[in-house]
């Protein structure tokens, strides 16, 4: 299966009450690639194995980097560790400021950024960056991530993220 990325869209209460239990009620279903909760998330959005190429196209690093660019490694740990790190949470205000750094960067001035060799040179998972296809794939999965997490901002909610 590999390593995917998960985002949830959460009230600010219900954030609040994931950080004070860490566990909150969140179902991680392997087979389903999907993270359910008891009293429902407000939207959610996959990432497939896109998400490291997303955050270096961002940030062109591999590691993880201070600011709203960084956010896809980013947030603030909470609970134990789900196989690739603790489930990492973002608050409205911070949700607001990555949107902000987004909203500019559109399909097609982040498509003109990918750089497919770069992504192969830096050994960014998943390490098949060969050709258009792989190109396009990046470019999809991140125009429904900005997309995503604008409207989340709109709304003034929170996000919960893990990889796995």
């Amino acid at each position: 299966m590999g390593m995917v990325a998960l985002f949830w869209e959460v009230t600010p209460t219900r954030l609040e009450r994931f950080r004070e239990d860490g566990e909150a009620n969140f179902i991680w279903d392997f087979e389903g690639e999907s993270l359910g909760t008891e009293d429902g998330a407000l939207s959610t959005v996959g990432l497939d194995k896109s998400w490291w190429a997303i955050h270096f196209v961002l940030t062109g690093t591999t590691e993880e980097f201070d600011g709203p660019l960084g956010w896809v490694l980013g947030g603030e740990p909470v609970g134990d560790d789900q196989g690739y790190g603790p489930a990492r949470v973002f608050e409205p205000g911070e949700v607001g400021a990555i949107a902000d750094v987004l909203r500019p960067l559109d399909s097609d001035a982040f498509a003109v950024r990918i750089d497919t060799a770069a992504l192969r040179a830096n050994d960014v998972y998943p390490g098949v960056w060969e050709d258009e296809d792989d190109h396009e794939y990046v470019m999809t999965y991140y125009t429904v991530l900005r997309d995503w997490v604008l409207g989340v901002a709109a709304r003034g909610n929170g996000v919960v993220t893990i990889v796995g």
